[in-house]
């Protein structure tokens, strides 16, 4: 089921503007490490004293002094919009239970589950009535695999674009613990400590000689410079961190210790750079599927190197983190995306797009039949055709015996382009998820699909600067598609 497919009771937004700019309550903000018990974050010692009910969302508010991290900044740049990462409140959520301790399978990991996307759920129904824009996920609580075949996935922290007035709301739900600049965000902070790093982040602490590759020793040690980081496989972070609790990995404990390492990473170069970097969207990635990890609804991505800007002492500090397997010199500038090429190159890295909060005029990406179709008195949904930009660069197939005979290098150029395709529309699915619509009809070999969405909703996707074009298939109301 879709996040938002459920309505909350409560949209209440009313809080109280305390301001906690020298308020002491914010004292969690001076420390890098939030606190820990077993293993667990406690956000800002903020936890939740009862289990979060499955269909029903709490109307009350609570004080919001000390749970803006980068309130200045927030309140001196109230007139736009902004990108925040809402910190949700540990507890709520059923613990886990084995048959041993009279649960059935089918309670345990499904219990907390549900009990994650009402969570969500109940925020962005208070803060925005829905509305995700910018939604997608940072972390989540640490996965296990539950009776050998399933985990839930427990969402912690979410990116969101909200107002000034909408970052208030949301930080006066009694569900929030604080909210946070997003990663890289640096210019945001105004000389304040760094966003904390999740406790269960190891620290960078290891050896970092022999982890740089390619570095001149001679150069200035502060001149930026074009770097790949390398990620060590799951595999081998677990070695090293003796952690065996996540394994044998389910795909969907893959995907949530996959994010929870790349946001580790994230938030160690947020302790260690001073002010915001370009970085390359281009990654070297391996896609587990295509399905929506819950709860807030991630392409499965495991991301296994990204490109960004560091001096070198930058580079020596970030590579004695355990999560990095090395530092690679590439040049003197942000790179372009990796261009697909014919023959597609099958071992090459994958394009990931950022996702932003920017948006576009969407006249011109909406096709005419459906603007000269569309009247405000028809609220059905259209069946659309939406086309992504980015994606597979398509060659003539290579020749192959007739069907049904195997083909395998055919069967390698198509999935390494199916693959191209769906990372280039990982911020499109992620906001499709977000407003409860579907993926119907993927294309072969164009990069789109075909969905059902109401006009509000064709709007708001077609602002994407992903979005290519919305094209009708068939139209709701009676409409008619005009013959050419």
């Amino acid at each position: 089921m879709a996040l938002l497919a459920l309505s909350c009771a409560s949209r209440s937004g009313q809080v109280e503007k305390t301001s906690a700019r020298d308020n002491t309550a914010a004292a969690d903000a001076s420390s890098d490490v939030d606190q820990c018990v077993d293993g667990q974050e406690i956000w800002g010692a903020a936890r939740l004293g009862a289990e979060i009910p499955p269909d029903t969302c709490p109307a009350d508010s609570e004080p919001v002094a000390g749970k803006v991290w980068h309130e200045r900044y927030l309140h001196d740049h109230e007139g736009a919009t902004q990108t925040v990462a809402i910190v949700l409140k540990e507890g709520g959520i059923p613990a886990r239970c084995s048959p041993a301790g009279g649960c059935p399978p089918s309670n345990g990991w499904q219990a907390r589950q549900a009990a994650s996307e009402q969570q969500v759920r109940c925020v962005l129904e208070r803060t925005t009535g829905g509305d995700a824009s910018g939604f997608s996920g940072f972390w989540y609580d640490k996965p296990k695999v539950e009776f050998g075949r399933a985990t839930s996935s427990v969402g912690r922290i979410f990116r969101l674009t909200l107002s000034w007035d909408q970052v208030w709301i949301a930080a006066g739900h009694p569900y929030v613990a604080r909210i946070e600049p997003v990663p890289g965000a640096q210019h945001q902070w105004q000389g304040q400590a760094p966003p904390p790093i999740p406790c269960s982040c190891p620290r960078a602490t290891e050896d970092s000689s022999g982890k740089l590759t390619g570095f001149d020793l001679n150069t200035d040690p502060e001149t930026l410079l074009r770097v790949t980081l390398h990620l060590r496989s799951q595999e081998d972070v677990d070695a090293r961190l003796q952690d065996v609790a996540a394994a044998p990995f389910a795909s969907m404990a893959q995907a949530i210790a996959a994010e929870r390492r790349i946001f580790c990473v994230q938030r160690a170069l947020d302790q260690i750079i001073t002010a915001p970097r370009l970085s390359t969207t281009s990654a070297a990635a391996t896609l587990l599927g295509t399905w929506g990890l819950p709860p807030f609804g991630d392409l499965p991505v495991v991301i296994e190197a990204f490109g960004i800007e560091l001096s070198r002492r930058e580079a020596v500090e970030i590579a004695k983190h355990p999560f990095v397997a090395r530092v690679e010199l590439v040049g003197p500038s942000i790179p372009t995306d990796p261009v697909s090429q014919c023959p597609p190159d099958l071992d090459g890295p994958l394009a990931v797009p950022d996702c932003t909060d920017s948006r576009e005029d969407i006249e011109a990406k909406i096709s005419s039949v459906l603007l000269d179709a569309h009247t405000a008195d028809c609220t059905d949904q259209y069946s659309v055709a939406v086309s992504v930009r980015g994606g597979a660069t398509y060659c003539p197939l290579p020749e192959c015996p007739v069907d049904p005979a195997p083909c395998p290098e055919r069967d390698a150029w198509e999935s390494r382009w199916q693959e191209e395709n769906i990372l280039s529309q990982k911020c499109v699915r992620q906001a499709l998820y977000a407003m409860g619509a579907d993926i119907e009809t993927e294309s072969s070999f164009i990069n789109a699909f075909y969905t059902h969405l109401d006009w509000s909703q064709i709007e708001s996707l077609a602002a994407m600067p992903d979005v290519e074009t919305i094209s009708e298939n068939e139209l709701p109301c009676g409409l008619v598609i005009p013959l050419p």
